[in-house]
């Protein structure tokens, strides 16, 4: 090979990012394309990672779901994955109510993904 003349790059090459490895493959998919697909790793690259495991726990959503501590760092985390997974009327137990800013915005949250929340204290 070297003996016909100088080794060059593969042409047309296509250079790509991790963050834009979805197109990168998309590109390559239907077998059609011409020249080399490189992905090239920045500091700054985002990958967006989809989990292929489902859900294994689902809930009733005409049940009502008690959680108490539901207004603290483990129970809005409580309250989110219960709502995830289809709970649609939760009752958060808390010492402190809605008056912190982190209570105040799951309670909008929830409300947006359709869940009825009620806050007691």
């Amino acid at each position: 090979m070297l003996a016909k003349g100088p080794i060059t790059p593969p042409q047309p090459l296509h250079v790509y990012s991790y963050s834009d490895i979805q197109e990168a493959f998309g590109i390559m998919q239907p077998g059609s394309h011409l020249g080399k697909l490189v992905l090239k790793a920045q500091d700054d690259d985002l990958v967006m990672v989809e989990s292929s495991r489902k859900p294994t726990h689902y809930f009733d959503a005409e049940a009502s779901y008690l959680l108490s501590g539901g207004l603290g760092g483990l129970g809005r985390s409580a309250a989110r994955w219960t709502a995830s997974r289809g709970a649609k009327n939760l009752i958060l137990l808390s010492r402190s109510g809605t008056t912190r800013p982190a209570a105040q915005e799951l309670m909008k949250e929830l409300a947006a993904a359709g869940v009825t929340a009620s806050a007691c204290q």
